[in-house]
């Protein structure tokens, strides 16, 4: 298992996840959000439908917590497609080395990792819609 191995540049709004002594760098371009839709056979709308309000924020419970929809397995979907651009890991070892992380915690970064590709990857013009973004 290579998780050094630098496939692409690195760009500003990438997601590092540390876990343990190693750090995980985390890109959602367009090629990982295709690499995701393809497995998962769903575009990302679908997959986070149950996840998001109607504004397209995540929905938080009465403390104000994000509220965890998502199923481990679309976690380690989410993973392995965000590594891509870094890492040469298959699904099997994303599972194994972050199965033992605090799921909320790698959930955050998820979402930071999303976010920042939505404010790099996709044109700020209100005519246009982005994919991670509901009205």
């Amino acid at each position: 298992m290579d998780t050094k191995q630098p496939r692409l540049p690195k760009i500003k709004n990438e997601v590092e996840i540390p876990v343990g002594d190693a750090k995980y760098t985390l890109r959602f371009d367009l090629g990982a959000l295709d690499a995701l839709e393809t497995k998962r056979d769903e575009s990302v709308a679908e997959i986070f439908k149950e996840s998001l309000d109607d504004k397209g924020q995540v929905k938080l419970d009465a403390n104000g917590k994000p509220v965890s929809l998502i199923r481990t397995g679309v976690v380690i979907d989410l993973l392995w497609a965000g590594l891509l651009a870094h890492h040469n890991l298959s699904r099997e070892d994303v599972g194994h080395i972050f199965g033992f992380t605090d799921l909320q915690e790698t959930s955050k970064y998820i979402m930071q990792a999303l976010s920042a590709a939505n404010q790099t990857n996709f044109p700020k013009d209100e005519a246009t819609e982005s994919p991670l973004r509901k009205k």
